[in-house]
């Protein structure tokens, strides 16, 4: 992956984890920093910075409604790991919705087309923006 301005590498870490996330439904997962870091390494050459990142992530996700996951820790390699971590109903009831500027392109599609939840950015920088989006709409409607 070649670099990428800060927002959209950052949406494509929240796509990427979100569409992990979703992959698996209901079941809950653990996986670490480091199984998404090489992907990364373009912006985040230093594993510590990507580790900062990846934890902001995961908390904004949850503070946001996202994900739910029972701990953050420190794995064997000194990476990042989430353990239990689950998309809540905010996030499966994403799967269907149509991604804005992506002509019948859905979450779903994303993940089932491409077979891996991680392979494709353009399609992981979307999914991230349109988490966004949709919690943009939610703080639009709430304000108005």
């Amino acid at each position: 992956m070649s670099r990428m301005d800060e927002l959209e590498a950052q949406n494509a870490l929240r796509g990427l984890i979100v569409a992990k996330l979703l992959k698996s439904g209901v079941r809950r997962i653990d996986f670490s920093s480091e199984e998404l870091h090489d992907q990364f390494k373009p912006n985040w050459p230093d594993a510590k910075a990507f580790d900062d990142l990846f934890i902001d992530m995961l908390v904004w996700l949850r503070d946001e409604g996202f994900v739910r996951y029972e701990a953050i820790c420190n794995g064997t390699n000194n990476e990042t790991c989430i353990l239990n971590a689950q998309a809540t109903s905010r996030t499966i009831a994403m799967l269907d919705q149509e991604l804005p500027g992506a002509q019948g392109v859905t979450p779903r599609k994303i993940i089932q087309e491409t077979g891996s939840a991680d392979s494709d950015v353009a399609n992981r920088v979307k999914l991230g923006a349109f988490i966004g989006a949709v919690l943009g709409g939610f703080t639009s409607a709430m304000s108005t």
